[in-house]
């Protein structure tokens, strides 16, 4: 499970591209292709580098306006979800 302590890097084995603000993404294992929109697909650039949910949020709510429980709660269940998709992975 996915805490907001847990340091996530983004899975560098997917094809990424940009197009407008949102991110396209293609696993090339699996065929399986992914777009994530404006807000995540800021948080996925982030992941370029190990980050927890927490260092995330104070990212975001610094550009967005929203509260620190709407921010840890919609960021922890887009970073499970996309753990569990196999995006990110656990940061060494």
């Amino acid at each position: 499970m996915i805490t907001s302590d847990t340091r996530l890097v983004r899975n560098e084995a997917l094809v990424a591209a940009p197009m407008g603000a949102d991110v396209a993404m293609m696993d090339l294992d699996s065929g399986k292709y992914f777009v994530l929109h404006e807000v995540a697909a800021l948080v996925w650039a982030r992941l370029a580098n190990p980050a927890s949910a927490a260092e995330l949020c104070d990212e975001l709510m610094r550009q967005y306006d929203v509260t620190a429980e709407r921010c840890r709660t919609d960021v922890l269940a887009f970073l499970q979800k996309a753990y569990d998709k196999g995006l990110l992975r656990r940061a060494e």
